[in-house]
């Protein structure tokens, strides 16, 4: 979506519930700080708006919304864009993203304002979703400096734990962002494939079957009382 969707349907959505304020959540929302031409493609791929009305949560008016701009309307066939009427539980933004709104008031939209969330916040919601295309988006927008990752983390970190978002995902979400723009850690020169113990009486005989390097190897040795582990490596076979 581009910014001059956008004000097409806020000037729609103003014009059959009769509002002139909406809040724009979803990745639209970071239409409302930047221009087009400064984001990356990841930014605008989505044909969708996520709006609702700013002043009041009426169910009858936010359907109307859906009905007449939602996806396969009428108005989503004719332009290729649609607005996606949503309530203000469905986003879940970083606490205190109220204080933060960004307002955008194109002038072809008749006179309909947007308040859109934050870049950071409207991120930062998008990491609690957990979904692949949510990192993608925060990914470009990382990599054109148009989020600071520090500013993201801490955004991340204020993700409300009570609404229903997915512990794992807040989670993965604090990981991805504190490891953004660091090197990935070397891979093992082991790994581990197989682990085989017997017994017999005073000691144990442990064999731990590895690929190292491209050929398959046994740590033979035993295993137990106060010696602890005394194994040696013994080749077994070569494998690409």
């Amino acid at each position: 979506m581009r910014r001059a969707e956008l004000a097409h349907v806020l000037r729609a959505a103003s014009d059959i519930t009769r509002e002139l304020e909406f809040l724009v959540v979803g990745s639209a929302a970071i239409l409302g700080s930047f221009d087009d031409q400064r984001l990356p493609k990841e930014a605008t791929r989505s044909r969708e708006g996520d709006i609702t009305p700013y002043r009041i949560q009426d169910r009858e008016v936010i359907d109307r919304i859906e009905i007449y701009l939602g996806e396969g309307s009428r108005f989503a066939e004719t332009n290729g864009y649609f607005a996606d009427a949503v309530d203000r539980v469905t986003s879940k933004p970083p606490t205190g993203w109220e204080q933060r709104l960004i307002r955008f008031s194109p002038p072809d939209a008749n006179g309909a304002v947007a308040y859109c969330l934050e870049p950071h916040d409207c991120v930062g919601a998008k990491l609690g979703a957990g979904r692949d295309k949510d990192y993608e988006f925060a990914e470009a927008l990382l990599a054109a400096n148009l989020v600071q990752q520090d500013t993201l983390l801490a955004r991340v970190q204020n993700l409300p734990r009570d609404t229903g978002l997915l512990l794992g995902d807040l989670r993965r979400a604090e990981r991805w962002v504190a490891a953004y723009g660091k090197p990935a850690p070397p891979e093992p020169a082991t790994a581990y494939a197989l682990v085989s113990f017997t017994s017999r009486p005073g000691a144990r005989a442990g064999r731990v079957h590895t690929r190292a390097r491209g050929e398959w190897a046994t740590l033979c040795g035993r295993v137990g009382g106060r010696t602890g582990i005394d194994a040696h490596r013994a080749t077994m076979a070569i494998s690409p």
